[in-house]
């Protein structure tokens, strides 16, 4: 049996946490489409598909349409070791064949505010509360300086009391393609880089290592009238699992340290303003029940 039909088949955890998303209660888990994991948006999200319900699951592998008070387009999300939408079966398992990848995310649309530079803008998660079993005080000061001195750009800061957060600058992510409107792909699986209206890289590589440095990255504005396509994946966590996968085949079940709060992808500015949030619960985040 293979991971993923382990996690579908295992019987629900028992965890004792909150199971409401604001006045919406989670359905239970048994009745998830993509279950242990279930996408939702973040309140500050607007969701058509979602209007009504805001505790209905959103499909994974197929573009949703969003908007917020600061962006304006679509979310696509794969997970490679959670059920896709049944539209996106054939092409769920082709995307991870011959790779490592455990997620695929595409955020494609407008900007609303013209002051951003690429310098603003980060990918990841802010948690909500202090994380459990991370070093605090002077230890984690000194792995957070160490971090961020060999990752420009990067914010890791999981040893904060208040607002622990991993992000990464965006402009670093896999592939990048900036269009006029009308232009963008409309092709997830067939995204190629497209920077000219960006400024003149020579290669992926040039372009990612200048948008991640904030120095460089500040020179490079954000466009209202420009479309955005962001392709970001990653063989490292494993949404799917709460886990993360690190070097010699080791993995670190993060549910220990997150006690009971949930994992999520967005975009927000260095000064932590959210621009778009989409919400990843597992069913041990839910509150204890028995399956049926």
């Amino acid at each position: 049996m293979g991971a993923a039909a382990e996690i579908l088949n295992a019987p629900l955890a028992e965890c004792g946490h909150s199971n409401k998303l604001g006045n919406w209660a989670l359905p239970h888990p048994t009745k998830w489409p993509h279950r242990p994991i279930h996408l939702v948006a973040d309140e500050r999200v607007d969701v058509k598909f979602q209007r009504g319900n805001a505790a209905k699951a959103l499909p994974l592998g197929k573009p949703i349409e969003f908007e917020t008070d600061w962006f304006k387009g679509r979310f696509f999300l794969r997970l490679r070791n959670a059920r896709p939408h049944h539209d996106d079966s054939k092409k769920h398992a082709a995307h991870f064949k011959g790779n490592n990848q455990l997620y695929q995310m595409v955020i494609q649309g407008r900007f609303k505010d013209p002051s951003l530079t690429f310098a603003d803008i980060v990918v990841g998660d802010v948690y909500e509360r202090k994380l459990k079993r991370v070093p605090h005080g002077t230890t984690g000061k000194l792995i957070k300086k160490f971090v961020e001195s060999v990752s420009p750009g990067i914010m890791f800061d999981v040893f904060d009391d208040e607002e622990p957060k991993v992000l990464t600058p965006l402009g670093g992510c896999q592939t990048l393609s900036v269009d006029l409107t009308g232009t963008e792909p409309t092709d997830f699986d067939a995204i190629v880089e497209n920077t000219k209206l960006l400024g003149e890289f020579s290669s992926e590589a040039e372009r990612r290592k200048r948008l991640v440095n904030p120095a460089t990255a500040a020179g490079h504005k954000v466009d209202t009238g420009h479309v955005y396509t962001f392709v970001v994946s990653d063989h490292v966590m494993d949404f799917a699992t709460y886990h993360q996968h690190l070097r010699g085949g080791f993995q670190v079940d993060l549910m220990p340290s997150l006690d009971g709060q949930h994992m999520s992808l967005g975009i927000y500015t260095r000064k932590l303003k959210c621009l778009c949030k989409f919400i990843l619960w597992h069913e041990q985040n839910v509150c204890n029940q028995a399956d049926p």
